[in-house]
């Protein structure tokens, strides 16, 4: 292969990795680690207990719209609305028509919500929902819905969907095929000196 036919394809390769990373479908993967019930308590901005009355799905998320009948923490509205991801390879949940607790964060003025919000390790080592019992040894009984309304605090953590994103993939490749090309550039300098 020629010299500037080699060129010519590294430079295509180049050129054209971005945009395949970049349209690619997202392949993520969630991973919960779980926790004691204090801990997931103590991490979240927002805990109640309700039933799922609505759900919209719009792009990639789904925001479900809950009948509260309790809060521990947070709104203390009797309706609350908790965005999550879809998928759960993005750590979206599916919340239930039973009545549940749900614990959120505050994202901005949105409550957000995922698979491992309010998992716990149970007796036997696996990961489970955290219980109404168990919030109520922390929290205590609760505050029955329509009670004092606030809105989900300020954030000034700046939320990400997967981490460090595509940007260090895209510039690590980039910088292997360049550092390539200079290795090449290089020898056919040398070669072409002969």
């Amino acid at each position: 292969m020629s010299m500037r036919r080699l060129l010519m394809t590294l430079l295509t390769c180049l050129l054209v990795l971005p945009v395949a990373v970049l349209t690619a479908p997202a392949a993520h993967a969630c991973s919960c680690t779980g926790g004691s019930p204090a801990e997931q308590l103590a991490a979240a901005d927002l805990v109640v207990e309700g039933r799922v009355t609505a759900v919209t799905e719009a792009g990639r998320e789904r925001t479900y719209t809950l009948s509260v009948t309790r809060s521990w923490k947070g709104s203390q509205n009797d309706v609350v609305t908790v965005r999550t991801k879809r998928d759960e390879a993005e750590c979206g949940t599916t919340l239930s028509d039973d009545p549940q607790i749900v614990l959120a964060r505050a994202s901005g003025e949105t409550w957000t919500t995922g698979l491992c919000d309010g998992r716990v390790v149970t007796g036997d080592g696996r990961l489970g929902p955290i219980t109404a019992q168990q919030v109520e040894s922390e929290l205590g009984q609760g505050t029955p819905a329509g009670v004092d309304v606030s809105e989900p605090p300020p954030s000034d953590e700046v939320v990400t969907e997967s981490g460090f994103g595509v940007l260090p993939w895209l510039l690590g490749g980039a910088a292997v095929l360049l550092g390539g090309l200079a290795v090449l550039v290089r020898r056919r300098g040398h070669h072409g000196g002969r």
